[in-house]
């Protein structure tokens, strides 16, 4: 059986780039996005309890699939991908991310969340203490 690959999706780290290639690379069936695909799981980044219902989660959704339809799957691909590796005792997985120059990331994160701040006309923490300080 071929092995599983799982996409990390790093963000502001060409991670919707990665998907999308990958999604255009496997056929129906083959391609599964954790936060739109898989019932029930969501992608809140402040829940603490979070990554344990994820993989709880997909757990359950894996271990219900019937066995043509989970053979059929090639890539799962989303935020916090990795956790659901323990749950893949079928066949051999393959797990790889996209990583990011440091000062770039930090550039980039700066610019999306002055963006969406923007956009919302939100004052975040992260964009009042850059204001306070001057930082641009």
């Amino acid at each position: 059986m071929d092995p599983l690959v799982v996409l990390d999706h790093i963000p502001k780290s060409a991670g919707v780039a990665m998907r999308q290639v990958a999604r255009a690379n496997y056929g129906p069936g083959e391609f599964v996005t954790l936060e739109r695909e898989v019932a029930g799981i969501s992608a809140q980044r402040r829940d603490p309890e979070g990554g344990v219902r994820r993989m709880r989660e997909f757990h359950e959704y894996y271990g219900a699939l019937p066995p043509e339809r989970r053979a059929r799957i090639r890539c799962v691909a989303g935020y916090g991908a990795p956790l659901v590796i323990p749950s893949v005792t079928d066949r051999p997985v393959r797990a790889f991310c996209m990583l990011r120059d440091p000062v770039e990331y930090v550039l980039s994160y700066y610019l999306f969340q002055r963006w969406r701040a923007e956009q919302a006309g939100d004052r975040t923490p992260l964009i009042e203490a850059l204001r306070e300080r001057r930082w641009g």
